[in-house]
């Protein structure tokens, strides 16, 4: 099953792709950024599923997250969503596995996803899709929100339209984004040319480097373009 972060490593780099998913030679290494990201994403999924008080390093942003809550809408948080290769909703973990593990995808998935927030019921056509950001949201990617756009709609036959955010919750930045149903096709086709690209260097072993402006804090070490 391919995620959006790993549509985006191909995107960036073919090699950086290869060599953190496929050869496996780059060792993911949690910095202090990202262990406090991912303490404050817990924090807020416990608040807002099960009202459990923010911990003091999360409290200031209790205003926003209520904000968020006033959409009249059942609140979902950490929900994953896949599609197979048709766009057909399908589970996102493996039906046969009774205690669901991140490593345990369902086979028949081809592209998924697992959305920090999404607010939506059956007598709305809009939903409400947020991913919680701790960064300073100078280089916001949106591309993120139209994946899980897509997920939403196809796992929702009744939703119309999605709006979507990226929430810099430290800088105070919404970055919003609207899609229509009506795009659908489209926006799906745009995903599934991407995979086939992956897919094409997967048979054809080719994993070109690409240069860019990252290179230098790239975690791939045999590569000549990071020298």
């Amino acid at each position: 099953m391919y995620s959006y972060s790993s549509i985006k490593d191909f995107k960036q780099c073919p090699k950086l792709f290869y060599e953190k998913r496929i050869a496996k030679s780059v060792k993911f290494v949690q910095s202090a950024a990202q262990k406090r990201g991912e303490r404050m994403h817990k924090a807020f999924e416990e608040f807002v599923r099960d009202g459990t008080p923010l911990p003091t390093e999360c409290v200031m942003h209790e205003p926003v997250l209520k904000q968020l809550l006033e959409f009249d809408g059942a609140a979902m948080p950490e929900l994953a969503m896949a599609v197979d290769a048709l766009g057909n909703p399908v589970p996102y973990y493996d039906p046969d596995t009774p205690d669901p593990k991140p490593w345990n995808f369902n086979k028949a998935a081809h592209i998924g996803g697992i959305a920090d927030l999404v607010l939506a019921n059956t007598e709305h056509t809009e939903a409400v899709y947020v991913d919680y950001k701790t960064g300073k949201g100078n280089y916001p990617d949106i591309e993120q929100c139209e994946l899980m756009a897509v997920l939403i709609m196809a796992n929702m036959p009744w939703v119309q339209t999605v709006s979507t955010g990226l929430l810099f919750v430290d800088a105070g930045k919404f970055i919003t984004e609207t899609y229509k149903r009506e795009d659908f096709d489209q926006l799906f086709d745009n995903w599934l040319k991407s995979i086939e690209r992956i897919e094409y260097a997967k048979t054809s072993g080719v994993w070109q480097a690409r240069p860019n402006n990252l290179c230098k804090w790239c975690a791939v070490t045999n590569c000549d373009e990071r020298n």
